[in-house]
């Protein structure tokens, strides 16, 4: 018996995306659920089960990389992961979203079987490789937001 590829999605309850997200996460997983095993984990800090503990025991190897949400990682076993692309149609077009985010999770599972890496960043404008201009853009607006927040 093999064990199934792993397709973890680390989300915040009060992230909008993530809500927007979760229609297609949870079709995705009933569509693709022969081949993958699907989970979440609520990373905000008043979260329930399972939440960011849970995440930081089962998933210690990806707690660093998680840098905004949605982020979805397959893993195929402890020492090989890779995140995959959220940004999905936008145009209330559930079943061609969960189709694109199945695809994306295809070519996810190519990488990992194939060694090769490759970081994705969901900008909500689509699929950014390896392009360090956005990431440091989007990490500032990030640290502003949880300056903002701790204010509160």
């Amino acid at each position: 018996m093999s064990i199934k590829t792993k397709v973890i999605l680390a989300k915040a309850s009060w992230c909008h995306n993530c809500d927007n997200f979760m229609p297609v996460y949870d079709k995705a997983s009933e569509k693709y659920g022969e081949n993958y095993e699907f989970s979440f984990y609520d990373l905000a800090d008043d979260a329930p089960s399972p939440n960011r503990s849970n995440f930081e025991n089962d998933h210690q190897e990806l707690v660093d990389l998680v840098d905004g949400y949605p982020t979805v990682f397959l893993k195929k076993d402890n020492k090989t992961h890779t995140k995959i692309n959220t940004s999905v149609i936008k145009n209330n077009n559930l079943e061609k979203a969960v189709n694109e985010f199945g695809d994306n999770i295809e070519n996810g599972y190519k990488n990992l079987i194939s060694d090769k890496k490759i970081e994705y960043i969901s900008l909500g404008g689509g699929l950014i490789e390896n392009d360090n201009y956005y990431k440091n853009k989007y990490m500032k607006y990030k640290q502003k937001y949880f300056e903002l927040k701790n204010k509160l």
